[in-house]
């Protein structure tokens, strides 16, 4: 497990973020 699979969490959580954003806002 090394600094890649972290972005891979990173990229993940800003997927979900996005997500969770466009259903606030509508």
């Amino acid at each position: 497990m090394g600094p890649q699979d972290n972005r891979r969490q990173w990229v993940y959580y800003l997927c979900l973020l996005s997500i969770i954003s466009r259903n606030k806002l509508t």
